[in-house]
């Protein structure tokens, strides 16, 4: 006859009782240690008995043992985090009973399937070669995601989904007009690169490569867009426009319009402008001016009434 007891989940340090007196026949008994402690086992006979973490034993009690196992957990395995598993299972067993399988045994979690496998110290890499793809180099899906929250495959791709608990917040105060919410985000260069997970991509600084002075884009400490060639501003974006290298002020707006002789005109700006630039848009060459410039309207002077063209600008 075969008796199972447990399973007894097993703490480090902590005596973990076994009765086994409601059994009177019992004269083997066998451990499946399910757990990263080695278990040192006291039958009360004046004998020990050492059972390995991760593994199946059984020990010999003598005729019709009816006492009390005591199971001391003991944590030589070094276990980063929570182990996979920490229980213990006993059966006993007459004399006459047959148990099958091998004892010792390993079980198959001290071969790491299930277990955390932790990388630092003299363990610093992960080396996967000759594998058919695709396989998962990394896949980790926290309790209360529906989906996993990084998944890197080894044909290149590298999975950032989003979660499937809101509770789970990012803290995405590093993007302007992020907030917490149920989104994967990436930050990389320090910090510097950076999404939001809901499609938005910010930058302090982005460089054209290839030469010793790449151009470059990027906001300055006032929240404006600069461009930049070999360390000049050659354009500047703010609220109040485009500013062009050369120029000494930002251009706002500004609106074409053609005309064929001296007259006021519509010059579809929508606001007073700044500049008008007028050119004959025929062949042939005329004296030409404009004025007394209104939010709709301006006065050209066509000195040989000749077709042209005009551009209203306003600056800012």
């Amino acid at each position: 006859m075969i008796k199972p007891f447990g399973p007894y989940t097993l703490t480090a340090g902590v005596l973990q009782p076994v009765v086994t007196g409601q059994y009177p026949q019992a004269n083997v008994a066998v451990f499946i240690n399910e757990s990263p402690f080695t278990l040192r086992v006291d039958p009360g006979t004046g004998s020990y008995y050492i059972i390995s973490a991760f593994t199946q034993d059984k020990i010999i009690l003598g005729s019709q043992y009816s006492g009390m196992l005591m199971v001391s957990p003991v944590a030589d395995i070094m276990v980063t985090g929570s182990p996979p598993v920490s229980v213990l299972y006993v059966l006993t067993a007459s004399a006459s009973a047959e148990l099958p399988g091998m004892y010792p045994a390993a079980l198959t979690r001290l071969a790491n399937i299930g277990n955390t496998v932790t990388t630092g110290g003299s363990v610093n890499s992960i080396n996967n070669q000759n594998e058919t793809p695709p396989i998962d180099v990394i896949f980790d899906q926290p309790t209360g995601y529906s989906s996993p929250s990084i998944h890197l495959i080894d044909t290149g791709e590298m999975h950032l989904a989003p979660k499937g608990n809101a509770s789970q917040a990012d803290a995405l105060a590093v993007i302007p007009g992020g907030g917490a919410g149920i989104y994967a985000i990436v930050q990389m260069d320090n910090n510097l690169i950076n999404t939001d997970g809901k499609g938005k991509f910010a930058v302090t600084l982005l460089s054209l490569l290839g030469s010793a002075t790449p151009p470059t884009m990027g906001n300055d400490s006032s929240g404006r867009i600069q461009f930049k060639t070999a360390a000049a501003e050659r354009a500047l974006i703010d609220a109040l426009g485009l500013k062009l290298g050369g120029l000494g002020g930002k251009i706002q707006a500004w609106s074409g319009f053609v005309g064929s002789a001296t007259g006021t005109y519509s010059h579809n700006l929508g606001t007073p402008p700044n500049i008008i630039l007028c050119q004959a848009k025929v062949s042939g060459s005329q004296t030409m001016g404009w004025d007394t410039p209104t939010a709709t309207t301006v006065h050209i002077t066509s000195g040989a009434g000749l077709s042209w063209q005009g551009l209203a600008i306003l600056l800012n």
